[in-house]
This record gives C-alpha cells, structure tokens and sequence, in this order.
C-alpha cells in the first residue's frame, strides 16, 4: 500500500516520489542510479527525522488518526497466536466498533479487547468509525468478567474519538455502560493491560482503559475531549484546534509528566503506519515486560495497587512551594551579595529560567538584574524564542542581551556537549560585557537528579556525582602557554597585553526546588513561559531518563530526588577532601610557586609512596589548570610514562590541545599548537643585510607605543622605559634607533648571534638558550626581532 503523507509530511512527499521516479527508471535503464536513491533516501530520512522531532501536539493528534495506522487486529495478528473471536453481549446485540476474545501471549492464555475502526467507507460504516454503542462496553464487560473467572490477564487497546452520542445508545444506556465498565475493572482480580494506540477519546476510551499498566505509543493521543471540540466550545471555531491541542496535554510525553500513563511506546521512524510489523514487534517487548511485573505480585497487592493509583488521580497534593513573592531559596543565596553587584540571568524563556528572572527581580530589583539569551538556531522557533524572551524581559523592566551561537554538529563531541560548551561559553562573554559577575542558572531538584544518575550510569568518579554545586567560583583562563618558571619568559604577555578575562561564577538558587512548585509560583504570577519540544525527543540521553526512567524508579522509591541530591551532597565533601589532600600534595612536587609546574623527582617519589594519591593530585593540577578530566586509561598512562621516564629524559604526551612536557627535573603542559620553525632559504635570518623575510613576519612602525601585539605567538611585547643607561647588559634600544627604522619579528631560523654585554663578543643564541635550560622544541619556536637585520 502506498503511503498517504500528511500536510506537514509534503517534503517527505516530494522526496519519496523522486525516489520511486529514479527506482521506476533504473528498472528500465542500463544507467546506475543507485548512489543517487540512496544519497536521496538518506536526505529523506533526515528529514523525516527532523520533522518528527519537532512536531506539535496538532500535528501528533494528526498521526493518531491516520488511516493508514495499525489497529487492534493488525497487533493481534503480528502479537498474538489462536485469536478466537466472542461476540455479542447476551442482552442486545453485537457491536463490532469493539473486538475481544481469547488468544495466547507467548503461549500463555489471554484475553485481548479493543476498538476497531474500518479500512474502506464499507468497513467504517460496519464498524461505526470505531465508536463504541452500550452494546459493546457491556461485551467487554462480559469478556473481562469471562478473563477473571479463568483467571488469565486482559489485554485492551484504545483507539477511539470516543463513545457513540447517537440517541439509540443514549436509549440503551451509554453512560452506564461505561460507568460500570470503570467499576468492574477497578474490582477486577486479574492483570489488566492497557495500551492507547491511536486516538483515546474521553470517557469513550476510558471504558476499557482503566489498568494496573497504561502504555501509549509515542505519538498517539489520549484526552478529555477532541481539540475541535474543546475549540468549538472555548473559541467558538474548530479552525482553533491546533490551539486546544496545545492547551489539552494530549501527547504521551505530556500524559506521561502527569503520571497518567506509565510508559511510552516509541515508534519506528514515520510513525507506526509507516513500518506495522517494526511497530508490532515493538509493542510486544513493551507487553511482555509490564506483564511480567505485574505477575510477580499477588492478586491482592494488584487490586490494592490499582485502587490506589484511582484513588491519586486529582487528589490535592501538598509540595514544598516558593509562592510568596521572595521564595526562600532565592533569598537565601542571593542576601550575601553586595547590592552594587550585577547579576546576569540565564534567560531561555522556560519554566525555570523564567521563574528565576522573576524571583530575581523581586529579590533585588530589576537594576542590579540582565537577562541573558542564547540563540542556538537548532529549532524552528528559535526566532520566536528569542522574541518571546525580549518581550518578556522589556515587561519585567529589565536589561537584555541576546547572543547566536552556531553548532558544529561535526565536532565528534555529540550535539548535546558541543551546545552546551558554546552556551556557557556565550554565557561568559555576555556577563563580561555586562560587567557581570555572577550568572544565575535556573538547574533545579529535578535536574540535579537526573545529573546524579546520568553520571552513575557513565561511571563517573566522585566529583561527577558531586554533580551541579550551588556555588562554583570559576578561576582565570589557562595561559596561553604554560612555561616553566626558571625559564626565560622575555615580555610576553596573555593575548593583548592583558590578563585572561574573569569568568563570571555559576550561582545555581534553584537546585533544592522541584519543577512542581516553580510550576505552581509561575501559575502563581500568572508568568508565561516556552516548551521546548527537543525537551521530549527520546534521541537525547537526559530525555530518556527524565521520561523513561525516573517515573519507573518513582514508583518504588518515591523520594529518590532527595536521595540522589543527598548522594551528590556526600560526593561533594568527600571531593572537598580529596581536594584538600591534593592541596597538600601539590606544595610538596610544585615547584614554588608556580603550581602550573611540577618536579619529576617529587613526582616519582609520591608515586612509589602512594599512587592512588599520585593520581588524585594530577587529577587536581589539571584541574587547576582549567584542562578536561582524562580518562582513567588516559591517566594510568600518563602515570606509567611520567614515573618510568629516567630525570634527564625528554617526553611528549598530547592532552586536549597540550603537551605535558619533561625537561630538567621539571614537569609542565603547553599548548600543542606553538609556532614551529618553517623551512627557508639558505642563510636566511644570519646577520647582515642578506637575511630573509618570511610571509608571516609582523611588523612594526614605532611611533612610541607601550605594546606591540604578536597574534601568532599569541602574546605582545611590551615596550619599557630603562633607567639603567650605565648598565653594560644591552637589554635596550635607544628610542631614536626605534624611530627610524621599522620592527619586524620572525620565527628563529638557526644561526643567529647577538652580543649580550657591551664590550663583549657575539654569541649564538643556541648557546645563550642552552644556558639559560630552554628546551630545543622551544627554541625553535622562539620569535626573534629585527632592527635593519640585526638581532
């Protein structure tokens, strides 16, 4: 059958029907086409791909009712063996809008009942468009009661736009129909299975949808009322159901947040009606699993639990609120600034970063506050994002700042991690042009759980499952290159002459709040905030745990966000202590007072004393110098190499970018990218007149600037007056000199004398850098300046 694309799926149209034109004429052609089908049909299924990432509730009830969907048939004869249909519900008649009887599920005897809409006009009008008469609720009644006495476990599948509102049925007792339906199946002393697979509509599909496991696939719908409906009534026009969809919270994933289902079914790309039998095979997993939890309890804990799970829906919960007008949390971190102090908002427009702005505000005032906004460009409404959050800071009254970052979805990094790194990145630039020197993150209880265990799964050490501080004080950048301090340093300073830039310190007020009551102080206030639909895309690891995982451990241990932010809270002091002990060991192998270097010799001798401690202070230096954790692999071989190396050798090992470099009993990282000496003609750089320029030589013109920017040694010469004229050292240049011929600086070629006293002989400048213990790999890419030629 040839698939029917919906309105929004005219892309993926266009692309399949190209796809067929090729493979219609490769069948009729000598010409290979297939690289291009299959470059064709890569390009669709990325497309596909991004459309149903991003799909709109409307857009989800639209694929629920697709013609092409699988129905209960269709599961029961890919899912089941010796299905034998029972009609009738021995009082009127036999409705075919529901369909039940008796089957095996993995050669177990079962019952199965579910509704049925048509193929063809025929078959729909047999079947009544799948909606339901008292007819067939009591036949499903009949069957269940039939299941319970034989005590095997009842299967239902949902897909209906609800209970038939003819007046016949309301004759014969539609609504006692289903009332009663929901008394015995609450009453029923058998498993109870429920499965929503396309449309679940009001109390039509509640009839035979209350369960001890509600599963709904991923993009089917369940609610209280069609969106046109519920438009016609609120908007007086259905042509607003696209709004009343958005209003209902009819996707899975949103049910799935309120706890009325238990657990999301996941489609085969396209939706189920796109690939049956992947769907069918999927579903089958998805069964088997929650029936063999249920059949691990008692008949009695069943029924309990059932009624249990009935008796929690709407009931009023009391949670810890923040709904005064300075919630406590926000106060409390906030009231040890100075009130001077700017502080910068992480604004995305969501529920969290909203209701931190506000809270804020309120703490502080609107003046000491600036939102800041991160544009990804990932989303289709990231325009719309940014407006929204403009708009919203303008009627808060408060400053605003926006930044667009582009994504290289290339890096290798994975498109999570790469975005991240650039939003904090933005983030920190934003808060320097602020003046900003706290940032204010919205991360709550909720987050802070699932970073817990998201970590645990990855295997991460201590200060992984320390997880978001509340607090983190960030230090300086690391240098542009790390050098040992016994060696020449000359002038170079940080790019631009000036110090790394102070980063802005994380402050994170939220994180002992749940996303419950930052949801009831935004209703409070009546705040708006933005869903973001890749919040619910299961692609995401941090997704599916949130949607997937949590929920199923919140059914056994229901404080297991406490739990986990208590388990973060003794990762952290136990971190603080590992910190400390690292503190101490780093001041007996550092060599004072530059902590960026540290002695081979103390090394080796901590090691052979105590290696767990030898590998905690490395993994403390690097962190000092703002360097990425290694891998445990990673730091058992830099240990190995480091501890093995004899005092006088020379090793390399390469580390995100650095070099972790040994020289002389002294240990340092500099950055792998350091100018390196390139090739040039003979003679080149000697000196007299008959040396050589390279392209890449910079010069300069000094008219008495203080500082000459070198880009490419990512530093600048300073230029100071001297007040030693007597001195015999010739570490000056009289500034009449400077001003009449130009500067030009230049990677060193080999070769090169200087004279170093006055009177005093020329010297090779590979005889002044072995004295002074500069390495022969840093010779090399020492720059060199020029005044007519002369060194």
């Amino acid at each position: 059958m040839k698939t029917t694309f919906l309105d929004f799926e005219q892309p993926i149209a266009e692309l399949e029907t190209k796809i067929d034109e090729l493979r219609f004429v490769q069948d009729d052609s000598a010409v290979d086409i297939s690289e291009e089908i299959e470059r064709l049909s890569k390009k669709s299924q990325q497309l596909t791909k991004d459309i149903y990432a991003r799909l709109t509730p409307w857009q989800v009830v639209q694929i629920a009712r697709h013609a092409q969907r699988p129905y209960t048939l269709d599961y029961v004869r890919e899912i089941f063996t010796d299905f034998h249909e029972l009609h009738g519900d021995r009082s009127f008649a036999d409705d075919l809008s529901i369909i039940g009887g008796l089957a095996r599920f993995n050669g177990q005897p079962c019952m199965v009942i579910g509704h049925q809409k048509g193929r063809d006009t025929k078959e729909r009008a047999l079947r009544n468009f799948g909606m339901p008469r008292p007819e067939g609720y009591r036949k499903a009644e009949r069957l269940m009661r039939l299941a319970e006495k034989f005590g095997i476990p009842i299967f239902t599948f949902v897909d209906t736009p609800g209970a038939y509102p003819g007046i016949g049925a309301e004759e014969r007792g539609q609504s006692e129909a289903i009332g009663r339906n929901l008394y015995v199946m609450a009453e029923l002393k058998t498993p109870l299975i429920v499965t929503i697979i396309g449309e679940g509509g009001s109390g039509g599909a509640l009839a035979i949808a209350v369960a001890d496991s509600v599963l709904m696939l991923q993009f089917s719908t369940y609610s209280v009322i069609s969106p046109e409906g519920c438009a016609s009534i609120l908007w007086k026009s259905a042509a607003k159901a696209p709004d009343a969809a958005e209003a209902l919270s009819l996707t899975a994933h949103r049910l799935k947040a309120l706890g009325l289902i238990d657990k999301i079914v996941n489609e085969p790309l396209g939706g189920a009606h796109r690939d049956p039998k992947a769907m069918a095979a999927l579903l089958r997993r998805a069964l088997v699993d929650s029936l063999r939890q249920l059949q691990g309890m008692s008949l009695a804990d069943l029924r309990e639990r059932r009624l249990e799970r009935l008796m929690g829906y709407g009931k009023f919960k009391e949670t810890t609120t923040i709904g005064s007008a300075q919630p406590q949390a926000l106060s409390a971190a906030l009231q040890p600034l100075h009130v001077n102090q700017t502080l910068a908002i992480a604004f995305s427009g969501g529920l969290d970063s909203t209701v931190l702005l506000h809270a804020a505000i309120s703490c502080v005032g609107a003046e000491q506050c600036v939102a800041l906004h991160i544009h990804h460009g990932l989303s289709l409404h990231a325009d719309a994002w940014l407006a929204h959050c403009d708009a919203l800071a303008a009627q808060f009254g408060v400053r605003f700042a926006a930044c667009q970052i582009e994504i290289n979805r290339k890096s290798g990094r994975g498109l999570e991690a790469a975005a991240r790194d650039l939003r904090y990145a933005a983030l920190d630039e934003l808060c320097q042009a602020q003046q900003a020197q706290f940032l204010l993150l919205g991360h709550h209880a909720d987050d802070q759980a699932e970073t817990v265990l998201l970590q645990l799964l990855r295997g991460t050490g201590i200060a992984g499952l320390a997880a978001m501080p509340a607090l983190k004080e960030q230090k300086k950048s690391a240098d542009s290159g790390l050098v040992a301090p016994d060696l020449p340093a000359s002038n170079l300073q940080t790019p631009a002459g000036a110090q790394a830039p102070n980063r802005p310190s994380y402050m994170r007020p939220l994180l002992n709040v749940p996303r419950e009551a930052l949801a009831a102080y935004a209703r409070h206030y009546n705040l708006p905030w933005l869903e973001d639909e890749s919040n619910t895309d299961l692609r995401y690891t941090r997704n599916a745990l949130r949607h997937a995982v949590l929920p199923q451990i919140g059914t056994y241990f229901p404080a297991y966000q406490t739990a986990l932010a208590r388990a973060a809270r003794h990762a952290a002091d136990a971190q603080t202590l590992l910190d400390e002990l690292a503190q101490l060991d780093l001041q007996r192998i550092a060599v004072q007072p530059n902590a960026y270097v540290l002695s081979h010799s103390a090394l080796i001798a901590l090691n052979q004393e105590h290696t767990l401690r030898t590998a905690n202070v490395i993994r403390y230096w690097l962190r000092l110098l703002s360097l990425p954790a290694p891998s445990n692999a990673r730091l058992d071989n830099l240990l190995k190499q480091l501890c093995a190396a004899r005092a006088d050798a020379t090793i390399q090992l390469e580390h995100a970018g650095y070099q972790l470099r040994v020289y002389r009993d002294r240990v340092w990282w500099e950055r792998a990218d350091r100018p390196q000496n390139q090739p040039c003609a003979a003679g080149a750089l000697a000196s007299g007149a008959n040396a050589l320029l390279q392209p890449s030589d910079a010069t300069l013109h000094w008219s008495g600037q203080t500082a000459w920017p070198l880009v490419r040694w990512r530093g600048t010469l300073l230029f100071t007056a001297s007040h030693n004229h007597n001195s015999r050292e010739l570490a000056s240049v009289p500034a009449t000199l400077l001003h009449s011929a130009p500067l030009r600086a230049c990677l060193r070629q080999g070769g090169e004398r200087m004279r170093q006293l006055a009177p005093g002989p020329r010297r090779t400048l590979k005889n002044l850098f072995q004295e002074a213990g500069i390495p022969a790999w840093q010779r090399d890419a020492t720059f060199c300046t020029l005044y007519r030629f002369e060194l």
